[in-house]
């Protein structure tokens, strides 16, 4: 993991009665999300946050029991907690490699019988994946199954 890469997350969250929040989180945080939340984020060294543009190159996001994780090149993890906890679809969205919007639902089909599910074992899933493969397969350094995930996915696309 590179702790040498600078870098702010910069987190959006409009609740469903349409209130904006605005967060910068620039270490490791877990941020509680509620029911109908929509998260958006972007990843800044300039302070200034922008959700037109891509500027999270190399990122993974798990499913871990009810909690999102996003993992970040620096080493950085940011936990939306109780992200699948609720009836009403909360929605993280970030801008993708292909410099579209990228969107990742609570109402999202996630379970070991999907076959586009990758299962780590336990209440944790791989949702998905962006970025320069041996970045990632370093960022993932440690946990075997999510390595050999990644590379699979690397083949499969290539």
């Amino acid at each position: 993991m590179r702790r040498d890469v600078l870098m702010v997350n910069q987190i959006q969250i409009i609740n469903k009665q349409g209130v904006l929040r605005t967060l910068e989180v620039p270490v490791s945080k877990k941020i509680d999300i509620k029911s109908g939340d929509k998260i958006q984020i972007s990843a800044s060294d300039n302070g200034i946050f922008d959700f037109s543009v891509l500027t999270i190159a190399n990122l993974i996001v798990l499913k871990s029991g009810k909690n999102l994780e996003l993992f970040f090149e620096n080493g950085d993890v940011l936990t939306l907690t109780n992200f699948y906890n609720y009836k009403n679809a909360t929605t993280l969205e970030f801008i993708n490699i292909d410099n579209e919007v990228q969107s990742i639902s609570s109402t999202d089909e996630i379970s070991s019988t999907d076959d586009l599910t990758v299962s780590l074992g336990g209440s944790s899933y791989l949702v998905y994946s962006q970025g320069d493969q041996s970045i990632l397969l370093s960022m993932s350094e440690g946990n075997s199954v999510l390595q050999t995930s990644l590379s699979d996915s690397f083949e499969a696309s290539s």
